[in-house]
């Protein structure tokens, strides 16, 4: 059934309330939350066409089996071509001794996250645990904010599904625990963006 563009604001704009009330409750130590995809219109969340273009990246792995992460992160503004390149990330000191740190090429487009694993030289495994993979934070004065994150299966050949994605407005975990990759791995990640207004007032 078609919904009419009052519903699919209403939509929108109730699930970047709910966005709002978790960002203020805050939940322990954990510092993203995730959404279930679908409840945002697509065409809606991503009427902002510049979505990331001039916002500055920061990339660092990040492994729950040592609690660790990369030390200093690589960084990157965002424009058109490749961001973070498979030399890049293979000088990357992995987190914990037994942590893979594959030349994978990360490619940073105005509305998705690629990672292209074509520069890699063998097979290998990311370890089983609660999280092993990367962080992306996302910084700019303004402009529209991340507000979901979708893994494009069309073009993903590995192991990796919308459950593995964190996010909040900065911030995009992507988790490849248990996944294996080759030369002809390759995995696309969607970003929609919406405008959110400030927050004002004091939390009770």
């Amino acid at each position: 059934m078609n919904e009419s563009p009052t519903s699919t604001c209403r939509r929108l704009a109730a699930v970047i309330a709910t966005i709002a009330l978790g960002a203020l409750a805050g939940c322990g130590n954990a510092r993203v939350f995730s959404l279930d995809p679908g409840h945002i219109d697509p065409d809606v969340a991503g009427t902002a066409a510049a979505g990331m273009a001039g916002a500055d990246v920061q990339l660092r792995r990040y492994s729950t089996g040592c609690d660790a992460t990369t030390p200093e992160p690589l960084t990157a503004k965002v424009g058109d071509g490749m961001e973070f390149t498979a030399d890049q990330l293979k000088a990357l000191p992995s987190p914990c001794p037994e942590s893979p740190n594959p030349g994978v090429e990360v490619q940073v487009e105005r509305r998705s996250i690629i990672f292209d694993f074509s520069n890699v030289e063998r097979v290998g495994v990311f370890p089983e645990s609660e999280f092993e993979g990367y962080l992306l934070d996302i910084s700019r004065e303004d402009g529209p904010q991340l507000v979901l994150a979708v893994v494009d299966r069309q073009l993903t050949n590995v192991d990796v599904e919308n459950e593995d994605l964190s996010y909040d407005y900065e911030h995009l975990e992507v988790n490849f625990a248990g996944a294996t990759f080759d030369s002809d791995s390759f995995v696309k990640i969607d970003l929609f963006f919406a405008h959110v207004a400030p927050r004002t007032g004091n939390a009770e």
